[in-house]
């Protein structure tokens, strides 16, 4: 599995779509062997609460354009909905910080 650059979404979901139906986690077998019982996300989710950041930063090809051709993305194509993504994750942590 490769975790550079663009393909880590795809490894990212990869991972999820073989492990559980439900998403990321370790299934667990029931003692009869017949059911995917996949909580270790949410017993992770659990210890988390309130400490997450809720912004998601969507994967997008012109991050690895931008990098390799030394711009930053703001300046590489500043209507990519990523740079839209880290925004929202600035406003995010300032509301946090109280700034």
């Amino acid at each position: 599995m490769d975790l550079t650059g663009s393909k880590l979404c795809k490894t990212v979901n990869f991972c999820a779509v073989r492990t559980c139906p439900r998403g990321f986690g370790v299934p667990q077998k029931s003692k009869d062997n017949s059911n995917c019982q996949c909580n270790l996300l949410d017993e992770q989710f659990a210890l988390l609460e309130g400490k997450l950041l809720g912004t998601t930063i969507r994967c997008s090809e012109d991050v690895g354009q931008a990098s390799v051709s030394g711009q930053t993305l703001l300046n590489y194509k500043p209507s990519t909905l990523t740079l839209a993504d880290y925004k929202s994750l600035a406003k995010e942590v300032m509301q946090r910080l109280n700034v």
